[in-house]
């Protein structure tokens, strides 16, 4: 159990981390 809400806790960490690099990228491209 432990493995897997560590897995989890990575999987949501890198996803959070490329939706904040779209998510300024997609600003830095209109500015």
């Amino acid at each position: 159990m432990k493995v897997k809400n560590w897995q989890w806790a990575v999987l949501l960490l890198a996803i959070g981390f490329i939706a904040g690099a779209l998510i300024w990228a997609r600003a830095f491209m209109t500015m």
